[in-house]
């Protein structure tokens, strides 16, 4: 089995074609020739008087104490009242994390409140299904449907006679009052 080649391996004498500019000559010549430099001139330099090196010193010197002169400045610059208003804003970012942290306290208290009221729900509601399925099963409506129509006489109303309401949307319904009755035809507000 051969080794295997690398694919990135760049190979002179293939190249893609496309956006790339084409080598024209691909063969290297055998010998080269050294090539000259030409002889460059040497430019003509003005004559400038040379600088004595303590001026240098001294310029350093004066740009060191300047930047000292303004660290200076800056330390008397805050007063009094700069550190009182300095003072304050710590101790209101001081006031306001301490606050958060409460709040924080607290929503996880009543998180976990929530949660535990959720689950005795969730009991209750399972132990209020037990009890009606209990309740129920003993009841047999076959026997309360033939005793209501044979023995009380009771008969499904017509369609005159059922009203309409709307319901809430709570669980649960409670009767203050009768339902008004509603006037079905004219007929009905006419003959009392």
């Amino acid at each position: 089995m051969g080794a295997r080649k690398n694919p990135y391996e760049y190979r002179p004498e293939y190249y893609v074609q496309g956006s790339t500019a084409r080598k024209l000559n691909t063969v290297q010549p055998l010998r080269q020739e050294p090539e000259t430099e030409p002889v460059r001139k040497e430019p003509v330099r003005r004559h400038t008087p040379r600088r004595e090196p303590d001026r240098y010193e001294r310029i350093r010197k004066q740009e060191e104490e300047r930047s000292s002169k303004k660290l200076v400045q800056i330390d008397r610059s805050v007063n009094f009242f700069g550190m009182l208003l300095l003072t304050a804003a710590i101790a209101l970012t001081v006031f306001c994390c301490i606050d958060y942290l409460q709040l924080t306290a607290e929503q996880n208290r009543l998180d976990k409140s929530i949660t535990a009221l959720q689950e005795e729900l969730g009991l209750l509601v399972d132990a209020n299904q037990a009890k009606t399925n209990r309740l129920t099963e003993g009841i047999d409506m076959d026997v309360i449907y033939q005793t209501a129509v044979a023995d009380l006489g009771m008969v499904f109303p017509n369609n005159n006679e059922i009203i309409y309401y709307q319901q809430p949307d709570t669980g649960y319904v409670r009767q203050y009052a009768d339902i008004p009755e509603v006037a079905i035809s004219i007929l009905d507000e006419l003959i009392p």
